[in-house]
């Protein structure tokens, strides 16, 4: 008989992480759905080598098993010293089919963010709804969007410019890293990277951190 995942209901005023039980063959279908829906309809973001996916991926996987999410509420906060800013709050809830909450979700956006300076009112509001949403689906449905193979975080909840920093602080790190243990033409540089994590490229700040913990293995 096949493993099946299930989790019992006992309140629908708190969260649960599962709604119904899900085998793993249908958990395996739905991932091979979603890669196929969010690459047809372009809906991946490739942030420092790691590809993350848009909010209405998570809603595809929700909706194929019988979940919604409602917004519950999306109210201005109050600033605590700059009175220029604009900050939302939201939260949202996702129901089963019987209407009962299966997970919850809070999120905020503010025009301070570097990325939202000029956006009006209405987007901060917007947006902040659109991350709670994904937050929801996270919670309970983050496995089956890692099955999929991306990662397990929505793109709206994604600071780019820092993710991007710190994999240009992992590069150079493995660089500084690499020349210390005596490696320091560029060729001899390039083939050690390569036979670390099986190609030339460091892409990822994983791949980096793969780099740099060859040298401590070497050691111990």
């Amino acid at each position: 008989m096949e493993k099946t995942l299930t989790n019992t209901l006992t309140s629908t005023d708190k969260p649960q992480k599962l709604y119904q039980a899900i085998t793993m063959t249908k958990a395996k279908k739905l991932g091979t759905e979603l890669a196929q829906f969010v690459k047809t309809n372009n809906l991946s973001s490739n942030i420092a080598g790691k590809q993350y996916i848009q909010v209405e991926g998570w809603q595809f996987v929700g909706m194929q098993i019988g979940l919604t999410e409602v917004v519950v509420s999306c109210d201005p906060v109050a600033p605590f010293e700059d009175e220029k800013e604009i900050k939302y709050k939201a939260v949202v809830e996702v129901i089963n089919q019987q209407g009962t909450v299966v997970s919850r979700g809070f999120a905020w956006c503010s025009n301070k963010e570097s990325k939202k300076k000029s956006f009006e009112e209405y987007a901060i509001a917007s947006m902040a709804q659109t991350r709670a949403i994904g937050k929801a689906y996270r919670n309970i449905l983050s496995w089956i969007v890692k099955m999929a193979g991306y990662e397990a975080t929505p793109a709206e909840e994604i600071d780019r410019d820092k993710m991007e920093t710190d994999l240009t602080k992992a590069k150079q790190e493995v660089l500084k890293t690499i020349n210390a243990n005596g490696i320091t033409a560029g060729s001899e540089v390039m083939d050690y990277i390569e036979k670390i994590i099986g190609k030339r490229v460091i892409e990822t700040t994983d791949d980096a951190n793969r780099i740099i913990g060859s040298f401590k293995e070497a050691t111990n």
